[in-house]
């Protein structure tokens, strides 16, 4: 399994309610930490995140990709997509616990 970490989702998607916003940073995220040489497709929802996750998975030659998110408390637009990315595992922490399914 890959794990890949992202430190700072938060400062760059603090408020950010637009789907269309967060799953580009997501992407955006994924392929500056894995994929710095390749240009970052274009994605406006969950599921178009979970398109690319084959690419991806075959990149890193592995079977599962977990997101490794590191900020203040996620909020429920953030909450809401995160659920949506099922079958990518998303760790959260935070300074406060997080109530399941997170």
């Amino acid at each position: 399994m890959y794990i890949f970490g992202a430190l700072g989702y938060f400062s760059l998607l603090q408020g950010e309610t637009n789907i269309a916003g967060i799953a580009q940073e997501f992407c955006n995220q994924i392929y500056a930490v894995v994929f710095p040489k390749e240009m970052v497709p274009f994605v406006s929802d969950a599921p178009g995140l979970k398109h690319i996750l084959p690419h991806l998975l075959k990149k890193l030659q592995c079977q599962q990709l977990t997101l490794v998110i590191k900020g203040d408390d996620p909020y429920p637009e953030l909450t809401k997509f995160c659920l949506q990315l099922k079958p990518i595992r998303i760790a959260w922490v935070t300074n406060e616990p997080i109530k399941p399914p997170l």
